[in-house]
């Protein structure tokens, strides 16, 4: 009686060591100990009943993902993915020892499925990047096929058990695991080939948004050139309209000089394509003035349409003429700062902007210094 409860406690403490790390558990520590907890009472409780009926395997899933719930964000379907297929694999693991050991020495059995049991799992663990595509592909075949195998090697597993199993039993068994087999590859390889194709279709993109941005560039270069040639000029003239000392035609060429300036389009060029447009085009469009510091590195998270959406939509909020953005980045925190002399964007619509649905999580402050007005927003990215 207690080396069953030692072996069921084992197989408890895996399954929940692999949950823990398979789906993106928050407090793992507090988690796997009620985890370990639980499967290990349905354990107990199942010995008195019948430990290969199928609607146990259920039972367990639906307690792991009930668990998972409290512990988890909304990641419904890769949970119930990941408890199918931590079920699936306890499955697998005592099914060979139950057909070829079980019958000399039982004990031998399930520490042999134990063994197999805890390899397949930390196997699994280290290449689950593979399978992560199944959040949102895919899910629904794969998990019919594993749910079905399932559900069927545990009818096979109970056959063995009774000890009247025959040789279309091992077959349905070896054809139960080459399903399983090929609806993990299967559309593994499928997956692969088509980031293949989105790679190459995100490549030419990119080259065109580069394209449009050095055609910006250039263009900017040519303004500037051309103003740099005529600060002679103007130069000039300033010098004449001082001897005659005409200050209102000195303060007018001044004033022309700055105006051609500030019409000269600022180009953003961060190594992030898309960001980069995007927010080149929207300043050119601002009647707001934009004095910008932008250190950011090149990164995925900022070609992301939300983030961009998300920035140009604060822009839009602006009022002041005058005012200062910065853009920076520690770590996996985004940090943006809009600055001006006076109350320059309504905090109410700030709000709205930042409790919509996104993909990462922000939070904002807005500080008041005298005339100074600042809006501090963090972002912490959780694309996948």
């Amino acid at each position: 009686m207690l080396i069953k409860f030692i072996i069921n406690l084992v197989e408890a403490l895996i399954v929940s060591y692999s949950l823990s790390r398979l789906c993106h558990v928050k407090k793992q520590k507090l988690y796997f100990v009620l985890n370990t907890l639980m499967t290990f009472s349905i354990e107990i409780i199942s010995d008195y009943f019948d430990a290969n009926y199928a609607p146990l395997a259920i039972a367990y899933i639906i307690c792991w993902n009930i668990l998972l719930l409290f512990f988890t964000r909304k990641e419904y379907i890769y949970n119930l993915f990941m408890c199918i297929f931590n079920e699936l694999l306890i499955t697998l693991s005592a099914l060979l020892p139950l057909m070829f050991i079980s019958h000399y020495y039982l004990l031998l059995a399930a520490v042999e499925a134990k063994i197999y049991h805890l390899l397949l799992s930390v196997l699994f663990i280290r290449y689950q990047k593979r399978y992560r595509y199944f959040i949102n592909k895919y899910w629904v075949l794969v998990m019919m096929n594993l749910t079905a195998c399932l559900l069927i090697l545990n009818l096979q597993g109970r056959i063995i058990m009774e000890g009247s199993y025959t040789f279309k039993t091992i077959m349905t068994i070896f054809l139960c695991i080459f399903v399983v087999f090929l609806s993990l590859t299967f559309f593994a390889f499928l997956e692969e080939s088509n980031n293949e194709k989105e790679k190459v279709t995100k490549q030419l993109e990119e080259r065109k948004y580069q394209n449009i941005t050095y055609d910006m560039m250039k263009r900017t270069k040519e303004e500037l050139y051309r103003l740099e040639h005529s600060l002679t000029y103007y130069m000039l003239s300033i010098k004449k309209y001082l001897e005659t000392q005409n200050q209102d035609e000195v303060y007018k060429i001044i004033d022309s000089y700055i105006e051609r300036v500030s019409n000269v389009n600022i180009v953003i060029y961060t190594g992030n394509d898309l960001f980069d447009l995007s927010l080149t085009t929207h300043l050119s469009q601002m009647s707001s003035k934009v004095n910008m510091c932008i250190m950011i590195s090149k990164d995925e998270f900022y070609n992301h349409i939300q983030f961009i959406e998300f920035v140009l939509s604060l822009l839009d909020l602006i009022e002041s003429k005058d005012v200062s953005l910065l853009i920076k980045e520690d770590g996996f925190v985004k940090l943006i700062q809009i600055s001006a002399e006076y109350d320059f964007i309504d905090e109410n619509q700030v709000k709205e902007i930042v409790n919509r649905d996104y993909e990462f999580d922000c939070h904002y402050q807005m500080i008041t210094d005298q005339n100074l007005h600042l809006l501090k927003i963090k972002i912490i990215e959780h694309f996948e």
